[in-house]
C-alpha cells in the first residue's frame, strides 16, 4: 500500500534533487553560510535541513508544518530530504522544531538567500525568455489568506462591516512573471498597523516604498504589473521626487 508521502509526489525525489542541483549547484554552501542561532551543543538538525524540511511543506501544500511528522513520516521522505539537503537524519524534523528554528533565525537570512537565487537564474539566463521589450515583468500584489475575529497581533489590520470587526494580517508581494505561468517571489513586505496613534492604516502604497528599498539589491530591470495602484505609484513617487 502506498504511504500518504508517495501519494504527494516524493517519489520524485531524485527529479527534484537534480533539478536542483542543476539551476543552484551551490545551494548546499548558501544554506551553510546561514548564521545558525540556536545553542551548537543541542542542534540536532542542521540548519540545512531544517531549511529543506520548511520548503517541502510549501512544495507539497500541506496545510500546515505538523503535516511533516502525521505525513512525511515515510522512508521515502526521509530519503529525499536527506538527499536534497545533503544530511543523514534517522527521521524526519518535527514542526515544532522547524518552527523554533526560523522564528529565531528571522526573515533576513532566508531573504538573502531568495536573492541568490533569483541572480543565479538571471545569471543563466534562463528567465530571458519571458521579457517584454527587454525587461523582465514584476508583478506587485497585496495578499492576506487569513481573517481572525479577534486580534491576532498587534500589528493586525481591521476592517469593520455589519457590526462585525475583522482582523487579518496582509502582505505586499513582488514577483517575477513569465508568459509560461512562472511566478517567482522577489520581494515581500507586510502590510502592519505598528503606530498605535496613527488615524490611518497602512496600506499597499506605503508598503510599496519599503518594498521598493529593500529590492535595491535585486536587479530590478523591469516593467511593473498592478492594475489597482501602478499609477497611483508612479504620481506619488514623482511627486516625492520633486519635493
Amino acid at each position: 500500500m502506498e504511504s500518504p508521502a508517495w501519494r504527494q509526489g516524493l517519489g520524485l525525489g531524485g527529479v527534484v534533487a537534480r533539478t536542483v542541483a542543476h539551476f543552484f549547484p551551490d545551494r548546499r554552501v548558501w544554506l551553510n553560510g546561514l548564521r545558525d542561532p540556536r545553542d551548537p551543543n543541542r542542534i540536532t538538525y542542521p540548519a540545512r535541513c531544517l531549511t529543506w524540511a520548511g520548503r517541502l511543506v510549501f512544495l507539497l501544500k500541506r496545510g500546515s508544518r505538523r503535516q511533516i511528522r502525521f505525513e512525511l513520516d515515510s522512508p521515502t521522505a526521509l530519503e529525499n530530504l536527506n538527499r536534497l539537503a545533503g544530511c543523514r537524519q534517522d527521521r524526519v524534523p518535527h514542526g515544532d522544531t522547524l518552527n523554533y528554528f526560523v522564528r529565531r533565525l528571522g526573515p533576513d537570512p532566508l531573504h538573502g538567500l531568495r536573492r541568490r537565487m533569483d541572480h543565479r537564474l538571471i545569471r543563466m539566463k534562463v528567465l530571458d525568455g519571458g521579457r517584454l521589450l527587454g525587461h523582465f515583468l514584476v508583478a506587485f500584489d497585496g495578499t492576506g489568506p487569513l481573517t481572525f475575529r479577534h486580534r491576532h497581533c498587534p500589528y493586525c489590520l481591521e476592517r469593520t462591516a455589519g457590526g462585525q470587526t475583522l482582523y487579518y494580517p496582509h502582505v505586499l508581494e513582488a514577483k517575477r512573471v513569465t508568459p509560461d505561468g512562472l511566478a517567482i517571489s522577489i520581494g515581500t513586505e507586510f502590510i502592519v498597523n505598528d503606530d498605535p496613534k496613527a488615524t490611518k492604516q497602512d496600506g499597499e502604497l506605503k508598503a510599496f516604498r519599503r518594498l521598493a528599498e529593500s529590492l535595491r539589491h535585486h536587479r530590478i530591470d523591469a516593467q511593473t504589473l498592478d492594475p489597482a495602484a501602478a499609477a497611483r505609484i508612479q504620481i506619488r513617487l514623482r511627486a516625492a521626487d520633486t519635493s
